[in-house]
């Protein structure tokens, strides 16, 4: 079972989905937050032949227990049951059209992977089509237009609707890009948030990486959260990974021109057991 500390000196995006949501970029000054985790997984594979474009269709089942302790609050724990099944289909040319349908029963909705405030109260089963739109593959990059999921930053430090939050108001649409061009990694995200409430809220994000060698790689990664209303905050942060043998660690730092609570660090460290098994 591996155990994660994650501390941090305040988050740089804010996710402002109302009051009323458990938000996961939470503001936490100097917290220690432990979350021990157990996850079983089944994933599933299948490429059915009987369609004119055939259609790969790849997805899991996940089970996990998770228990939040953090200074001052009351411990909070759970298990959610979660089922991820994702299609795709090649139209020529480097198009595909993709989508993903997504469903979790949660014992307690406050550790839920899906937008409390997208549902009624106290909801523990949600299930929807919660990504579609386009892919374009063109020599060594990867483009994707449609409702998606969204990261910023290596250690995703910036800003996170990561791929395994689960149904409606919980990602963003817009235009994503990854890939190399020459020796350089490329990534860039031009989206805005699908959110429960009427804000539109903005992000604006390109990082570039370089390899010097195959065992290590930095980067630095540039960022404009813009609020629904004009408000505009600029971002960067710097990151390094060093791989040895099985073991990699990741280490990232972050600044915005926000006022106060504008610095943010994380550090990583990852063990590939084999292809398909890794501890975190």
């Amino acid at each position: 079972m591996p155990l994660q500390v994650i501390k941090t000196a305040g988050v740089i995006f804010e996710d402002r989905l109302g009051p009323e949501n458990k938000n996961y970029l939470q503001r936490m000054v100097f917290m220690k937050k432990i979350i021990p985790l157990m996850v079983l997984g089944l994933s599933v594979y299948m490429l059915p032949a009987a369609f004119a474009a055939p259609v790969q269709l790849t997805g899991d089942v996940l089970v996990k227990y998770e228990k939040d302790t953090a200074s001052g609050s009351p411990d909070v724990s759970g298990t959610m049951s979660t089922f991820r099944l994702k299609a795709e289909t090649e139209l020529g040319d480097g198009w595909s059209l993709y989508a993903r349908l997504g469903a979790q029963h949660a014992t307690e909705p406050e550790l839920a992977d899906y937008n409390t405030a997208a549902y009624r109260d106290g909801k523990k089963s949600v299930i929807g089509l919660d990504q579609f739109g386009l892919n374009y593959k063109r020599d060594n990059m990867v483009y994707k237009i449609g409702r998606q999921d969204a990261t910023v930053g290596t250690t995703a430090l910036l800003y996170s609707r990561s791929d395994s939050n689960i149904g409606r108001h919980y990602f963003v649409d817009g235009i994503s890009a990854a890939g190399k061009v020459g020796a350089m990694d490329i990534s860039a995200l031009f989206a805005q948030e699908d959110n429960a409430g009427p804000d539109n809220n903005r992000i604006y994000a390109i990082r570039t990486g370089y390899s010097p060698r195959d065992d290590f790689n930095f980067g630095l990664t540039l960022g404009r959260y813009h609020y629904d209303g004009g408000e505009n905050t600029n971002h960067w942060a710097v990151d390094g990974t060093r791989s040895f043998g099985k073991h990699s660690l990741t280490a990232e730092y972050a600044k915005s021109n926000s006022s106060n609570e504008n610095k943010a660090y994380a550090a990583t460290w990852n063990y590939n057991c084999d292809a398909k098994t890794a501890l975190y």
